[in-house]
C-alpha cells in the first residue's frame, strides 16, 4: 500500500521484526500506537562502519576511534568495524576527545 495516497505522513523505526505486526491503516490513526510500539517493540541496531577491517582503516580519514578507544573488525557480513572505549574508560569513542576515565 502506498502510504502517500492516503496521507502525507508516514511512519519509519527501526524495531525487532518478529515482535511487531502492522495492522494496516488503522495503525496511523490509532493514537496509542506510539506507545504500544515502545513498550513491545525491541530496538535492534546492529552496525559497521566502511567494510574493511581496522588496520586497512587505521591511517586513512575514515577512521573514527578517538583517544583511549579500541577498534574492532566485525567479522561476518561484509566486514568493518566499530570502535569501543577501553577497559577503565567511558564516553563516546567516535568524537574528540574521545573515551575518559
Amino acid at each position: 500500500m502506498d502510504v502517500w495516497s492516503f496521507d502525507k505522513c508516514g511512519y519509519t523505526f527501526v524495531g525487532e521484526h518478529s515482535a511487531f505486526t502492522f495492522s494496516g491503516a488503522s495503525d496511523f490513526t490509532d493514537p496509542n500506537f506510539v506507545d504500544r510500539i515502545v513498550e513491545t517493540v525491541p530496538v535492534v541496531l546492529n552496525w559497521v562502519i566502511g567494510s574493511k577491517s581496522c588496520d586497512e582503516y587505521k591511517y586513512t580519514s575514515d577512521y573514527y576511534c578517538q583517544n583511549n578507544s579500541v577498534c574492532v573488525d566485525f567479522e561476518s557480513g561484509n566486514g568493518g568495524y566499530r570502535c569501543t572505549c577501553k577497559d577503565g574508560y567511558q564516553g563516546n569513542p567516535y568524537l574528540s576527545p574521545g573515551c575518559h576515565g
